[in-house]
């Protein structure tokens, strides 16, 4: 989850994510209600996972690692205050770096669903990992 800081267009998205090269990642913008993705899907994007390919530790040394960027046409409009959730799923091998220990964004948490076990969202946090929070950054496009 995360709140948006101002209102406008939010163009795009970056994650730390990795995929096998036939893995498809979907990456969608989503409502929220009650703290936990809506359902309501307001942007989406699929790609093919050689797009964004496998990291290889160590993770410092490797020209790609880090942020991938994952833009969404039509770009979503988003409001100042408003909570939204940045929804990630894979057909395939796909993998995403962990945040450092921690609650660091206090703008939302950190959920996972490993479909199809139940309960459903589970907030990532300790003793499912160590962070509480996933590493990402939004673009919000401002006009004046």
């Amino acid at each position: 989850m995360f709140t948006a800081g101002q209102s406008g267009r939010l163009t795009h998205v970056m994650v730390p994510i990795s995929c096998d090269a036939a893995a498809t990642i979907t990456v969608q913008i989503q409502g929220v209600t009650g703290a936990l993705p809506s359902g309501v899907v307001l942007a989406s994007e699929t790609m093919s996972g050689d797009t964004y390919p496998t990291y290889t530790p160590p993770y410092s040394t490797v020209p790609d690692a880090g942020f991938r960027l994952v833009e969404f046409q039509p770009a979503q409009v988003v409001t100042a205050g408003k909570p939204y959730a940045i929804v990630l799923s894979a057909i395939g091998d796909c993998s995403i770096l962990s945040a450092p220990a921690g609650d660091f964004y206090t703008g939302g948490h950190a959920y996972y669903d490993a479909l199809p076990n139940p309960p459903g969202w589970v907030r990532l946090a300790p003793p499912q990992g160590p962070s509480d929070d996933l590493s990402f950054q939004t673009f919000v496009l401002v006009r004046k």
